[in-house]
């Protein structure tokens, strides 16, 4: 179930090369606080997936975003792939995933930054313009 998990994973968040151990810890948490939903939504995918007539992610935007139900673990997971926490109603971080998945958040590949107080520069690199 992993694996359906990274392939939805990769066709909600916009990334395809994501990281197979941070699926797994991903999908652990989630089923822990939605083990039904969580449930419900990969056999949906899955049922998806045979249908080779169309492109994956316009069925998934068809069938599976228009479902409130399933809509809102799709929005968990993405949640958790790019801030890698999980939030309650109210957007409070209940469960925070461990640094080094953190660092690899997908929020600091979207905005093409780097995490905090982790920059690979010299102190006053910021004041020159990036060179690429």
């Amino acid at each position: 179930m992993d694996e359906l998990f990274l392939k939805l994973s990769g066709v909600l968040t916009g990334f395809d090369n994501l990281n197979p151990e941070a699926a797994t810890l991903y999908h652990k948490k989630l089923s822990e606080s939605n083990a039904d939903g969580l449930e419900s939504l990969l056999l949906a995918f899955k049922a998806l997936l045979s249908n080779p007539e169309k492109d994956v992610e316009e069925l998934v935007r068809e069938k599976i975003w228009t479902d409130d139900t399933l809509k809102i673990v799709c929005k968990s997971i993405i949640l958790i792939w790019y801030n890698a926490a999980i939030m309650n109603a109210n957007n409070v971080v209940i469960w925070q995933a461990p640094p080094e998945f953190y660092y690899d958040a997908l929020l600091w590949r979207a905005v093409e930054a780097h995490p905090p107080a982790i920059s690979g520069g010299y102190f006053g690199y910021w004041r020159y313009a990036p060179e690429n």
